[in-house]
C-alpha cells in the first residue's frame, strides 16, 4: 500500500524544496500582521498567487522527474513485495528485507531528492549497523558542497547515522563534526550519533565540542551523546548546562546528569 502522499503530495521528496521556497516567500511578506489578516491579503494578492502557482508548477515537474529516477529502485522493491513508488513509501511496511536493496541503490542514484529519500528510509533500527559505512561515504561526498539541496542531504545522512551508527564509523563522525563546513543541524545529529560509538575517547571528544558559544542544537546533540555514552567523567561538562537559558538544553542537561549519576553509582557498586 502506498503511504499517504508519496504518489500524491506530502511524501514526494521534492516537496521539502517546494515548501522551502514557499516558506521563504511567505516569511518575506508577513511582517507583523496576524495570521488571518495576512492569509486574507495573500488570497487577494495576484502577484503572490502567480508566484505560488509557479512554485507549485515546479513541484509538479519535479514529481515527474523524481518518479522516473526512483522507478528502477521501486521495481526491485515491488519484486520483493513492497508496493511502492518512492523509498519512504516503505514506512507502511516492516521492510527489513528491503534494506540491502536501499543500500545498493544509495550510491547509484544521482537524483538528490530520491537519494535523500533513501537515506530517510534507512534511518531505522534494522539498518544498523549495515547502513553506517554507506551513509558515511555519502556524507563525505557532499561535505563542503554549497546549496540548499546539499545542505538538506547532509542533514538527512547525518540524521540516518544517528540511528544506524556504531563504533566502526566513530572516526569518520568525529572528523565530520570537527569540520567547519558542517552545519549545526547536521553537527547535532552527528554528535548524537557518536553516542552509539561508545568509548572514553569518543566521550572526551564530544565533551570538548560543547563550548559555551555552541548553538543550542549542537549542545542538545552533544548532551544526548554523553547520556548514551554514560561516562561519569563527563559530568562536569554536563553541569555547565543545567542552567542554560535555552529550555531544550537545560532539559537535556538535567536528564543527562541524572543518567550519568546512575552510571557512576553502578560503576562504584561493581567495584
Amino acid at each position: 500500500m502506498t503511504s499517504p502522499g508519496w504518489g500524491g503530495d506530502w511524501g514526494d521528496p521534492s516537496l521539502r524544496r517546494r515548501d522551502h521556497h514557499a516558506g521563504a516567500l511567505l516569511m518575506g511578506s508577513r511582517g507583523d500582521k496576524d495570521v488571518d489578516t495576512f492569509m486574507a491579503e495573500l488570497a487577494a494578492d495576484p502577484e503572490y498567487q502567480q508566484r505560488r502557482q509557479a512554485i507549485d508548477a515546479e513541484h509538479t515537474r519535479l514529481v515527474g522527474i523524481n518518479r522516473a529516477a526512483s522507478a528502477p529502485l521501486a521495481a526491485e522493491l515491488r519484486a520483493l513485495g513492497y508496493a511502492v513508488e518512492f523509498p519512504e513509501d516503505l514506512y507502511s511496511y516492516d521492510y527489513r528485507t528491503a534494506v540491502p536493496v536501499l543500500i545498493d541503490w544509495l550510491p547509484r542514484i544521482d537524483n538528490p531528492d530520491v537519494k535523500a529519500s533513501i537515506a530517510r528510509a534507512l534511518a531505522v533500527g534494522w539498518a544498523r549497523p549495515i547502513a553506517a559505512q554507506p551513509l558515511v561515504r555519502e556524507y563525505a561526498a557532499v561535505l563542503g558542497k554549497g546549496g540548499v539541496q546539499n545542505e538538506m542531504l547532509r542533514f538527512d545522512f547525518a540524521n540516518a547515522l544517528d540511528v544506524v551508527a556504531d563504533s566502526t564509523v566513530a572516526d569518520d563522525l568525529m572528523r565530520f563534526v570537527a569540520d567547519d563546513r558542517t552545519e549545526d543541524d547536521a553537527r547535532s545529529a552527528l554528535l548524537s550519533a557518536l553516542g552509539h560509538a561508545g568509548s572514553a575517547t569518543v566521550a572526551r571528544f564530544v565533551a570538548d565540542q560543547l563550548s559555551d558559544d555552541a548553538s543550542p542544537l549542537v549542545l542538545v546533540g552533544g548532551l544526548v551523546a554523553l547520556r548514551r555514552l554514560g561516562d561519569p567523567t563527563t559530568r562536569p561538562t554536563v553541569d555547565r548546562y543545567v542552567s542554560h537559558p535555552h529550555r531544550d538544553v537545560r532539559r537535556e542537561a538535567v536528564r543527562t546528569a541524572k543518567s550519568l549519576d546512575r552510571a557512576g553509582h553502578r560503576k562504584r557498586t561493581a567495584e
